[in-house]
């Protein structure tokens, strides 16, 4: 999809499963033993015994569930033998992660559509949590994700958002981290990765830009050659050239000319009375 197709994205309240308070609703689950399963295992045991062994790889965590009952979580790598029968294992790792959120159209604080990007990164520090409270812990942090850098860019103008990008990152992690809490998530950071202006509008504001720098360099420019014109008067006076008031004022208006001209060919003229 071309960026002048993506929808336009305004401000927009998270759905009711991120909104509120963010505590966590789900209630803990106790271990248990599915009585089912033990039969199966003690009827089977040696194909059991031999079936049933697997293994943890470091900086990942798992929940043995056996015909539905959470009874084992494990969080020690290496080799380890459960139930086998009717075993779901679940396993989620603890590394940090990157995501590159996807270049999103959203309207700034004054209304203007802006195209931003980011790069979250998080990591899974409550396990059980990702993988009872939520169907993909993954998925839910970074839908999450996309939904609060959202809210944050609606409060800021384009100027802002350039000038302040540390403070919408810190803001959009303090939005976030509460919203991901409940599968289990920790948000590190998100780094704004691109900011500029919808094609429909970037032209026009490309100009606006260009014609404020310019308006500020002449500025620039006429408080120099001011600044110029009375230290040349005050040198002239010194070595006994007098000006008049007209004389000082068309010195001054021809250096203003000569700066901002850009190359004009002006030239400034003045007359002097030599004092005896």
């Amino acid at each position: 999809m071309d960026k002048e197709d993506m929808p336009l994205a305004a401000p927009m309240e998270m759905d009711r499963n991120l909104d509120g308070d963010f505590e966590d609703n789900f209630k803990d689950i106790e271990l248990g033993t599915s009585k089912c399963a033990l039969c199966c295992c003690i009827a089977c045991l040696p194909c059991s015994f031999c079936t049933g062994w697997w293994t943890l790889a470091p900086k990942e965590e798992a929940i043995v569930v056996n015909c539905g009952v959470v009874s084992e979580v494990v969080t020690e790598e290496g080799c380890h033998w459960s139930n086998p029968c009717g075993r779901d294992l679940r396993v989620v790792s603890t590394t940090q992660r990157s995501y590159d959120i996807p270049a999103q159209k959203i309207t700034d604080l004054v209304g203007n559509p802006v195209i931003i990007s980011a790069i979250l990164v998080y990591r899974i520090v409550e396990p059980r949590k990702a993988m009872l409270n939520v169907r993909n812990a993954d998925n839910y942090v970074r839908n999450a994700a996309s939904a609060a850098l959202k809210e944050v860019i609606g409060a800021y103008t384009y100027d802002e958002l350039k000038e302040k990008s540390d403070e919408v990152s810190d803001e959009t992690v303090r939005i976030l981290a509460p919203r991901v809490a409940t599968a289990g998530a920790h948000i590190q950071s998100v780094t704004l990765n691109g900011l500029q202006y919808a094609p429909e509008i970037a032209q026009a504001m490309l100009r606006k830009q260009q014609a404020a720098a310019l308006i500020q360099a002449r500025q620039l420019l006429v408080e120099g050659s001011v600044d110029i014109a009375i230290k040349a008067i005050a040198a002239l006076e010194e070595t006994g050239n007098v000006m008049t008031d007209a004389e000082k004022a068309k010195l001054v208006s021809d250096l203003i000319v000569v700066s901002v001209g850009e190359g004009t060919g002006e030239t400034p003229n003045m007359t002097m009375t030599a004092t005896r």
